[in-house]
Formats: C-alpha cells, sequence, structure tokens
C-alpha cells in the first residue's frame, strides 16, 4: 500500500495530513488547516511497497483567509496556446509529463534503403588487347577482395592469325630499335654539325613515337599474354569474362569497387 504526507512546519511545530490511498489512480489528497498566517516550511513524505522518499518543497506562505491569498498571490496571465492536461488523464494512458527544458531535438525518420558505394569508387578493367581470357591462380568470384598489384588475368593472342599480341609486340620492337639505330647515328651526325636540324628533329620524333608504342604493348606482358593487374584494394563487383572466353580489345573485363573510408 502507499501513502502520501503533507506537513506544514514552523520552527518546532507543525502539522501533518497523511492520504493512506489514492482518492484516483494517481492522486493522493491529504488535507490540513493551518490555525495560524505565517511562512512554513512544505515537506512531502512518499511511501510505497518499493521505496520511500522525501520531497522538501521549501517556504510557503500560509494566509489568513482566502481573501488575503488572492491579494498576496499575483495572477498569472492566461495563455491561450497552453493545453490543460490533469495527472488524473495523464495515468489513464501511455504517455508521460515533465518540467519543460532547453535541449536539441533531433527529427528521426524511420525508412530503408540500399548501402552502395560512391561511383568514384568503382574500378573498371578493361582488355589491353585482343585474345583468350586465362584467369590467375586461385578462385576468383563476385565480391572476391583484392590487392592493388594482384594479377587478375592475362589475354593472350597466341595462335591467331590477326590481331596477335605477339607479332605486334615483335614487331613494335624492331620498328623500336631500327628508330632507335638511327637517331643515336643521326645525333652523332647533328652534334657534329653534318645534318640539319629539321632532319635530326624528324628521326628523333620517329624513334619518341616507336619507343612509346613499344613500351605501351610491352606492358605487363609475359610469355603467357598480357596481365590484367588490379589498381585499388578492394572486392569484386562483377566479372565480365568467362576462363577461355575470347574478348576484342577495349572490352570490358571486370567491375572492382575499393571500401569506403570511415571517419572517426
Amino acid at each position: 500500500m502507499s501513502s502520501v504526507t503533507v506537513n506544514l512546519i514552523k520552527g518546532d511545530k507543525g502539522i501533518r495530513s497523511t492520504a493512506d490511498a489514492p482518492s484516483s489512480q494517481g492522486i493522493f489528497t491529504p488535507t490540513l488547516q493551518p490555525k495560524e498566517a505565517g511562512e512554513y516550511r512544505l515537506v512531502f513524505e512518499l511511501k510505497t511497497p518499493d521505496y520511500s522518499d522525501r520531497i522538501e518543497v521549501g517556504n510557503v506562505q500560509v494566509f489568513a483567509s482566502v481573501e488575503d491569498a488572492v491579494q498576496g498571490v499575483p495572477v498569472a496571465a492566461e495563455n491561450a496556446n497552453a493545453i490543460s492536461f490533469l495527472k488524473e488523464q495523464a495515468w489513464k494512458m501511455d504517455f508521460q509529463t515533465a518540467p519543460v527544458m532547453e535541449k536539441e531535438i533531433l527529427d528521426i525518420i524511420p525508412t530503408s534503403g540500399v548501402w552502395k558505394v560512391a561511383p568514384s569508387d568503382y574500378q573498371t578493367l578493361i582488355a589491353p588487347a585482343s585474345g583468350s581470357v586465362s584467369f590467375a591462380k586461385g578462385m576468383l568470384t563476385e565480391g572476391s577482395p583484392v590487392r592493388k598489384g594482384q594479377v587478375l588475368m592475362t589475354v593472350s593472342g597466341a595462335g591467331l592469325t590477326t590481331g596477335n599480341l605477339d607479332t605486334e609486340i615483335q614487331k613494335a620492337k624492331a620498328e623500336f630499335e631500327q628508330a632507335q639505330s638511327e637517331y643515336l647515328r643521326k645525333k652523332e651526325l647533328f652534334e657534329a654539325k653534318i645534318v640539319p636540324k629539321a632532319e635530326f628533329e624528324r628521326v628523333e620524333q620517329r624513334y619518341m613515337i616507336a619507343k612509346a608504342n613499344f613500351e605501351t604493348l610491352s606492358s605487363g606482358y609475359t610469355g603467357s599474354g598480357k596481365q590484367i593487374i588490379s589498381p585499388i584494394d578492394g572486392y569484386i563487383k562483377s566479372i565480365q569474362a568467362q576462363n577461355g572466353q575470347f574478348v576484342n580489345q577495349g572490352a570490358a573485363l571486370f567491375f572492382g569497387n575499393q571500401p569506403q573510408k570511415q571517419s572517426a
């Protein structure tokens, strides 16, 4: 059983009244009648089967009559926007009242969605030459992690009569070596002022083009074909070619993505 006791204390004397049960759900109505006006201390004592509490309101003014109380206490201005919500009403529903305080209110909207990687974090690997695809050793499946610099597959043109990368590299190498030999010879003659500058510049330009072409074709090339190397640390999003499949130069082979950076 629960009870509420109210105390009015003046000096070392006081009066008290106890309500041993609520008059309605959650509402206790103890009553008392002071014998003289003056300043009192107001104290509430709450007892329940689970806990006890004591609330000291502090000093309150007790008036000799209702008329004195009306004159002594200023009437608060009515707020047209105020909403009356009694404790009797609160006890009948899943609702709570609390003192008003200033704090931040966050607007939360429950929803659902799909977490996607930013487009800038995707990488597409394309076939640098035509040929048949050969997967590197190990499992390559969608979702597999990859490391930057890891060889994923090779593209080989071995056995092809046209578009054979091996043949193209050998041809580019021969043209590069020939252009290099001519460039070095013309350079000596130019420095000796035997050939004009315009002729030397034409030879030099041919040499630079042949060198760039050979380095581009031979970059990542091994005896088994052109290597496809992962440019990022990340995961394979999708595989566009099958092991042993023929692909044309420029065809997409892999789509990959790198994990998003987490901010602390």
